[in-house]
């Protein structure tokens, strides 16, 4: 798997000490889980209208804590079992709850999650109330947007209104005692600009004859805080007075009725031809009310897209933002502010005003920092610097994704996303941290071997027990200076840890290869040979012997302690699947090799491409053992194949290999030279990167983008059970020495203990 150097140190970096407290690591368990590390990142907080309670939303669930003390009041359910989103099927990716919003008294909680769910919580008992609305299809396509916007509570708590952002921009209304639906003003493709049997409005013809040729949907949408009423911006530019332009119309969310419209805002540069314009995106991609609905925020966002200079057949992109803040009584433009600006960035920042409405905040996903402005007169008042931990890959220090006031509007939470998604307090008028809520940092799993694994996250990296995931040694500052030592490497593509955690290997971009003393931080040995980026790189189980595969195709072993080169293997080049392109070139890169995994004897090594062609090499005799090419069938040809992996690993006794297609498919494969392959397809379409033996090697489990984490008799083939349990892809599984715990790691940042003694009586019951 490639790895860039930014993710490569995000996995090694740590500052401080974590540990974790038993109660909340038990909540929320999946059936056969008796530990959870880690809370999952954050993707939207809330403060409750009363003060006393903050809400944080991730991949887990939500997470309720004490505003004043931090300290965790309850796990909240967040997402519906079973659903997988994506942006594809098959890719995978990580449930988020996307929407928070209290009742006025602070007893209700009402979520929004990324597989289309709302659901009403009751926080005096912490059980769901209400399913409001759910998504039966079996995928949420991430592309077509968010499903869910915003959800408002009524001012007297009996109603709330949702806005569905997928599709036809629905606007709902339910009743929150009974969960009914009381109104739906979807209409046809959204919410008409221009509602049947009103007049039209006075624009210039070209523009009127655009508006009734084309009925586009309302892209930019946003609710009162009273939930009554809704603004919305047509998605293309339109002619207003002759000048292109913006117009915001104001709506009833009950009957769809529009307002004139109220607020214009003028389009740079102008267009000479009307008919373009139906081409041209509105450049105002938000809309945010005040707290008390008097005043409305509008975020421009413009991007442009040149040629790079210094490198040909590149292109630099350029985003620039503009918010402005209109009267919703008079139209009247009150303010324009400029925030601070970021290149990469692909949408504008986010808006949130103070409970006063006097001022407003803003934050941007790619800068650390928060800004305060002034609603009247759009000055700056001060600014808030995120703290990023150090070292820490540029890459990952990402800004903020959520912004929230306390009621008081003393206090602002500040959620930040990237490697250390964390969520900080700050206290408006000093702009100094008042506390940090812990333990929300991505956590990743490094089964070192069958007693003891190591969590890496931003807070911190510990030695663990594989059956308690108790501490037994902090890491902290040996990865911090390994780090460190490594710094100057500027591309990494892989790396491994010998089993007994005393040595690391980096395969760079160029080809290189180095030996790293993981306790000292010192450099051992360069290996010289490859010509091309390093793949993937294997220990033998004694760790005195590496294996690296390479974009150059070859496939190479080598004495750990001398760094002299043992084998360079190349019976697979031009022995398996290619890639064929539609201009007639072919690609070998069915011969870059991108997965290597050892016996646990050290006497046979299986290669993987990215097509799905396996090697298995007998090293005692130096040659090619047998070729398999069943999960072939199962990868699609794109011109990106080579970032597919195939998931490898032997029993424990070293008689079976098992490996994962793209296509969902499992292969249990006899190690000689006819292997006689017996084939699983239990994650169906979705692709298989981990897997394990138990240590007796009757089962085995694998991990998939699915989600899930699958049990099967190694004998037969028969699927045991499914475990379910993390939100996002499976990307770590290991057995305890004795079987009696499993550890799964996944990209929901989170690592899963279990029980298999109690699975495996489950099932037999």
């Amino acid at each position: 798997m490639r790895y860039s150097a930014c993710t490569f140190l995000l996995v090694l970096t740590l500052l401080l000490s974590n540990t974790y407290a038993q109660e909340y690591t038990t909540w929320g368990l999946p059936d056969g889980a008796k530990t959870r590390l880690g809370k999952g990142r954050i993707s939207t907080i809330k403060f409750s209208p009363d003060g006393s309670q903050i809400a944080v939303a991730g991949p887990v669930g939500i997470w309720l804590y004490d505003a004043r003390t931090g300290k965790e009041l309850a796990l909240l359910p967040g997402h519906r079992e079973g659903v997988s989103t994506s942006v594809f099927p098959g890719i995978g990716g990580v449930f988020s709850i996307n929407v928070l919003a209290f009742s006025p008294d602070s007893k209700l909680l009402a979520s929004a999650s990324e597989d289309g769910t709302i659901r009403l919580l009751d926080l005096t008992t912490y059980l769901e109330r209400h399913t409001l609305l759910e998504n039966k299809e079996a995928f949420v396509n991430r592309l077509q947007g968010i499903p869910i916007t915003a959800l408002v509570f009524s001012a007297d708590g009996k109603t709330l209104t949702s806005l569905e952002g997928i599709r036809e921009r629905r606007i709902k209304v339910w009743d929150v005692n009974s969960g009914r639906l009381l109104s739906d003003i979807s209409g046809r493709k959204g919410v008409p600009l221009i509602p049947d049997g009103q007049s039209r409005l006075t624009l210039n013809n070209a523009a009127d004859l655009m508006e009734y040729e084309h009925d586009v949907s309302l892209e930019t949408l946003a609710l009162s805080p009273d939930g009554t009423t809704f603004a919305a911006i047509k998605s293309e530019i339109i002619i207003i007075d002759g000048v292109p332009g913006t117009a915001i119309r104001l709506g009833n969310v009950l009957t769809a009725d529009l307002r004139p419209i109220l607020m214009k805002t003028k389009v740079d540069p102008p267009f000479s031809e009307p008919r373009k314009l139906q081409s041209t995106q509105n450049p105002i991609k938000k809309l945010v009310f005040s707290p008390d609905g008097t005043m409305l925020a509008g975020v421009e966002t413009k991007v442009s897209i040149a040629k790079n200079p210094d490198i040909a057949g590149e292109h630099i992109r350029t985003t620039r933002s503009k918010i402005r803040i209109w009267d919703v009584g008079t139209g009247n433009q009150l303010s324009t502010v400029i925030p601070q600006q970021v290149d990469s960035q692909r949408r504008g920042p986010f808006v949130v005003f103070s409970p006063d409405g006097k001022t407003f905040a803003t934050a941007n996903e790619h800068l650390a920092a928060v800004q305060l402005w002034e609603v009247s007169t759009g000055d700056l008042i001060s600014n808030f610097t995120i703290p990023h931990p150090e070292p820490m890959p540029p890459r990952d220090r990402r800004g903020a994704i959520n912004l929230t006031f306390s009621a008081d509007g003393k206090t602002l939470a500040v959620a930040t996303a990237g490697g250390d998604s964390s969520l900080r307090l700050w206290e408006v008028s000093t702009g100094e941290i008042i506390s940090t809520l812990a333990e929300h940092p991505r956590l990743t799993v490094l089964p070192i071997n069958d007693r003891a694994f190591i969590s890496v996250s931003t807070n911190g990296t510990q030695l663990r027990d594989i059956h308690t995931g108790k501490i037994l040694r902090d890491l902290t500052e040996i990865w911090t200076n390994l780090i460190k030592s490594i710094n100057e490497i500027d591309e990494i593509e892989s790396s491994a840890f010998s089993l007994d955690n005393t040595t690391l290997a980096v395969g760079g971009k160029d080809g290189s290869l180095q030996l790293w003393n993981v306790s000292t931080g010192k450099q051992l040995l360069t290996l010289q040979g490859h010509t091309d980026r390093v793949n993937t790189l294997a220990f033998t189980t004694d760790g005195t012997r590496l294996a690296s595969g390479s974009r150059d195709r070859s496939l190479r072993m080598w004495d750990v302690r001398t760094g002299t080169l043992l084998l360079n293997l190349t019976e697979h080049i031009n022995s398996g699947r290619k890639l064929e392109y539609g201009d007639g070139t072919i690609s070998p890169s069915a011969e870059w090799i991108n997965n290597l995994s050892f016996s646990p004897d050290g006497r046979t090594l299986a290669s993987a491409s990215a097509l799905g062609t396996i090697w298995l090499w007998d090293l005692s005799r130096q040659q090619l053992l047998t070729t398999l090419t069943t999960h072939e069938a199962g990868v699609p040809e794109l011109p990106v194949i080579f970032f597919h992996k195939i998931g490898l690993a032997f029993s424990l006794d070293g008689t079976r290999l098992a490996s994962g297609g793209e296509n969902g498919s499992v292969m249990l494969s006899e190690v000689s030279a006819n292997p006689n392959p017996l084939i699983l397809k239990g994650h169906h379409a979705w692709s298989v990167k981990v897997l394990a033996f138990s240590p007796d090697s009757k089962y085995l489990v694998s991990g998939s983008r699915d989600n899930s984490i699958r049990l099967c008799d190694v004998e037969t083939g028969t699927e045991f059970t499914i475990l379910r349990g993390h939100v996002g892809a499976v990307n770590a599984l290991a057995f305890s020495a004795d079987g009696l715990t499993l550890i799964s790691g996944s990209i929901d940042g989170t690592i899963l203990l279990w029980d298999t003694k109690k699975i495996l009586q489950a099932v037999r019951k």
